[in-house]
């Protein structure tokens, strides 16, 4: 006698954390990157939370306890279901609307981009200096058809 292996059946509440580790993969990604840039990053352990910036060793460490949960739910609903499009669909839904939520709420409280000063890159600028410009001339008192200025 075989035994034939129960048909997974999908429940109400995978459908729910099936988005939910969407949404913890895509925020997996910017505190795992900014970690190890070494930038700073609002973390819910930031003071204020999810306002203040948190060290990079923080972020990293978010970073991946984000990914461990957002692949343990992953693993959970897909071992526990049968579907093969529905369920992934769920999850890029999940992450999707995560990101704009994120994009939308870090935007409006981190400081405008701009050049960022940083260890590295001063020691880039101290390696490798800016050229000169060089502009052309027409000869006279530049003394020829190149010149350097600045």
């Amino acid at each position: 006698m075989t035994r034939h292996p129960a048909r997974a059946t999908t429940k109400w509440y995978h459908w729910v954390l099936a988005p939910l580790s969407g949404a913890l993969l895509s925020n997996a990604v910017p505190h795992y990157v900014n970690g190890l840039s070494g930038n700073e990053f609002p973390t819910p352990f930031a003071d204020p939370p999810a306002v203040g910036l948190s060290s990079p060793v923080t972020n990293s460490v978010w970073g991946v306890t984000n990914l461990a949960a957002g692949y343990a739910l992953l693993r959970y609903t897909r071992s526990r279901t049968g579907s093969t499009t529905a369920l992934p669909m769920a999850v890029l839904a999940g992450a999707f609307a995560f990101s704009v939520f994120l994009s939308r709420t870090v935007s409006a409280q981190l400081p405008p981009a701009g050049p960022q000063r940083t260890p590295l890159t001063d020691a880039h600028t101290r390696l490798h200096p800016r050229p000169k410009a060089v502009f052309p001339c027409r000869g006279g008192r530049h003394g020829g058809f190149w010149s350097t200025r600045g």
